[in-house]
């Protein structure tokens, strides 16, 4: 995976043939079968999973689950030779990362060796060198992230400005960004080495450094395998050099011996002998994959082995397909750093089956691979030579300030947009965007801010919430009602509070209007106690609260499908997601870190745009719409968190008994359960909801109803009342109900308690 620049200046000269082909052919087509051959790898393990043998994890399989894995797939028919073929080479592919490794120490060594140099090798000069070469493309990409970054595609913090010095041997650094770029922070770890090596090899000589290397080595893996546990990945992997030196070592050594004698170690390697020990050692390696113990060795012997069978392919011939392979050796740097995030985007994870379509998104992987890499190259290479340009002319000062003077306006105009999107479409950003209207509260977790209106802005609402002195939405009611009124206690979610809508146009308060007036002159007081975000722990504390303060008649507790996960979440949880004495989310903060502008292309531009490309839906729109609460599976939420939502129900209910009060259960459905997507924004459209195995559409629904049934809750399920009307009850950019929706609930509870009264609103004459 060396450069291009750097394998053609470390291979232009020496001796004829045979040896000519040897130095100019075989290290780029053993760097273009490694490159395939991982990306293959990463292919197959984001569609088919990753295999168990020579990657052990704390938890590791049985033995007899690892070989058991090795079972080719069926169902596919007459193609199903084809993939699983590809699927045992792709699993095989981390063995690409050895061959990289040796080629690597092949290519700086027998470049030295070509050009006389010493015994003993300058550091800094070596390391400037190496350096020019490495860095500027790992830079690119990393110009990539910050792109991907400002549109909202990630986060950077510490772990971006350590990669990009090449340091990612922390746990917080190792994968991120782009899994594959781990092995990038291993080879500057053995580059900024290399110079000790080499003035050790002219001390010690090439085979006493590759013994020497592999007793440190494999002493090192020993211990990390029976000492590390959630780092023992990194460990073997090769987050520190040490775990995969003796690949690396093994090529310095070939680069020696051949330059040494080239044409009798060129023979050797290819008679028929060393074929057979290579393919004995390979096979060797693979078997030690599978155990604890082997995994010690097996990747040194998988490497050794593999480029034993390659030599003989690509030290002599020049055919077509030989050809290529060293062409992409010639460009695996580039291909290297571009490949895993095209795949990661265009190939779905673990899908149900291999279908064409995913063969079609692999092989358009692989165009596209191809071509962000030439691109990444004539980028970069276009940047280099204006900043050379600049150097000659102006030395470092000259390109600092000419940096400067594109950056800074650059950054200038980039907060002005966010500015921008603020006043036209603001986001949320910093946490929850009911956040302004919220306080920490010690009895509830949280409430409003009594006595104040709160304008919001967020997500395409636009709305005012007014809070009473106690915090909670809404008028203000005396403890003491006057006789014969009714009152009615309200409690649930942002679907009762009402979030989206100013807090008059809320179904509790279009509640009241309708009983008031269809009950006039009797007097009609509808007290709403539920806040966005709050889950059933929350309604049993304001119902323990309130209800034996105002002595309600009939209390309603609205759930949501999210309700079965909300009473497993504590309250510390809940205040952290809503970051209270978090940043001001339209102060300078937020606008330096360009908040609102990088959430607004995230929203907009980017997760659409990557929908439409990975066939994969918007995750925000899972979550807007509920779809999560409909799949089924092993959930915790539909285990502990139904039996949780059963016992505070039953809570309520007590407590509604002791105070002499009704008790009516509504629940708010998922968009998806009663839209068909009309006019709304954030429909995942992609997802088949038609699809038995993976989703219950009635499934929170008829947990909730069991749970009222067994206490003689009186429940009611809004799809009912939601299903046949009009589009337009959903937020067109949220997740809540429009005042259509709102009003059509009003008006059905009003219904029912006016056709139910002596049932619901029993006279008690207080």
């Amino acid at each position: 995976m060396n450069e291009t620049t750097s394998a053609r200046a470390e291979r232009s000269s020496g001796p004829p043939a045979p040896t000519q082909g040897t130095r100019l052919g075989w290290v780029d087509g053993i760097k273009g079968i490694a490159l395939i051959w991982i990306f293959l790898n990463h292919a197959v393990e984001r569609v088919l999973g990753c295999a168990h043998f020579c990657n052990p994890v704390p938890g590791w399989p049985p033995l007899a689950e690892r070989l058991r894995q090795l079972v080719p797939l069926e169902g596919y028919g007459g193609w199903g030779i084809a993939l699983n073929l590809v699927r045992y080479i792709g699993w095989t592919g981390d063995q690409g990362v050895q061959l990289f490794l040796i080629a690597s120490g092949f290519g700086l060594t027998w470049g030295l060796l070509e050009r006389g140099t010493g015994p003993i090798l300058s550091r800094m000069p070596f390391l400037m060198k190496r350096g020019m070469r490495l860095y500027p493309m790992w830079w690119g990409v990393h110009g990539v992230v910050l792109l991907f970054w400002i549109l909202g595609g990630t986060t950077l913090g510490r772990s971006f400005f350590l990669s990009l010095l090449g340091i990612r041997f922390t746990r917080s650094t190792y994968y991120s960004f782009s899994p594959s770029w781990w092995f990038v922070g291993l080879l500057i770890q053995l580059y900024a080495l290399y110079p000790t090596l080499w003035n050790l090899q002219a001390r010690w000589g090439s085979g006493r450094l590759l013994f020497r290397s592999l007793v440190v080595c494999l002493a090192a893996r020993a211990v990390g395998i029976y000492v590390l546990k959630d780092t023992l990945d990194l460990w073997l992997r090769g987050a520190v050099f040490i775990t995969r030196l003796p690949e690396f070592v093994l090529g310095m050594l070939l680069a020696s011996v051949l330059h040494r004698a080239p044409e009798l170690t060129d023979r050797r390697l290819r008679s028929l002998g060393g074929i057979l020990a290579s393919l004995a050692v390979y096979a060797v390696g693979t078997a030690l994959g599978f155990s604890w113990l082997g995994m010690i060795a097996s990747p040194f012997l998988l490497g050794a082995g593999a480029l034993g069978l390659l030599y003989p392919l690509f030290s002599g011939g020049g055919s077509l397909g030989g050809k290529v392979v060293r062409w992409v050796g010639l460009h695996s740097y580039s291909l290297y750093l571009v490949h895993h995030p095209i795949l990661n985007l265009l190939l779905p994870e673990s899908p149900a089956r291999v279908t064409a379509v995913v063969v079609v998104r692999l092989v358009a992987g692989a165009v596209l691979t191809l071509g962000a890499a030439l691109g990444l190259e004539a980028g970069v290479g276009g940047v280099e030579r204006i900043v050379v340009g600049w150097f000659q002319r102006g030395g470092l000062g000259g390109v600092a300030w000419r940096v400067a003077a594109i950056l800074g306006p650059f950054f200038l105009l980039i907060m002005g947009l966010d500015r921008l999107s603020r006043r036209l479409d603001p986001m949320e950003i910093e946490g929850w965007g009911e956040r302004p209207s919220f306080e920490p509260d010690d009895r509830f977790g949280w409430k409003l801010r009594p006595s104040q209106v709160t304008h919001l802005r967020w997500q395409g609402y636009d709305y005012r919430v007014t809070a009473n002195a106690l915090g909670f939405p809404g008028p203000d009611y005396p403890q003491a009602r006057t006789p014969g009124t009714i009152r009615l206690l309200t409690t649930g979610d942002a679907f009762t509070s009402a979030e989206g809508v100013d807090t008059d146009q809320a179904w509790p308060r279009r509640l009241e209007r309708t009983l008031s007036d269809q009950r006039s002159p009797q007097k009609v007081e509808v007290l709403n106690f539920a806040i966005s975000g709050y889950g059933p722990d929350h309604y049993l504390r304001v119902i323990r609260a309130f209800a034996p303060l105002y002595h309600p008649d009939l209390i309603i507790v609205e759930l949501y499908v999210n309700d079965f996960e909300d009473v497993l979440t504590t309250d510390e949880a809940f205040r952290d997601s809503i970051r209270f004495g978090g940043p001001d989310p339209d102060g300078l903060r937020a606008n330096v870190r360009l908040e609102n502008l990088r959430a607004w292309c995230q929203s907009r531009i980017l997760n659409p745009f990557l929908s439409r490309i990975s066939g994969q839906p918007d995750p925000n729109s899972i979550f807007v719409r509920g779809v999560s609460y409909l799949e089924r599976g092993q959930k915790d939420w539909w285990t502990r968190g139904r039996d949780q939502l059963a016992d505070r129900m039953a809570q309520i209910k007590a407590v509604a008994d002791a105070v002499g009060a009704r008790l009516l259960v509504v629940m708010a459905p998922a968009a998806v359960q009663v839209c068909s997507g009309e006019g709304l924004d954030l429909f995942p459209s992609s997802v088949d909801l038609s699809d038995r195995d993976r989703f219950d559409l009635d499934l929170p629904q008829r947990l909730a109803q069991r749970i009222m049934d067994g206490l003689s809750i009186p429940f009611l399920d809004l799809r009912t009342v939601l299903k046949p009307s009009t589009p337009g009850i959903f937020q067109r950019r949220n997740m809540h109900w429009t005042v259509l929706g709102n009003q059509l609930v009003a008006d059905h509870l009003a219904a029912i308690v006016s056709e139910e009264s002596a049932r619901l609103l029993p006279s008690r004459g207080r």
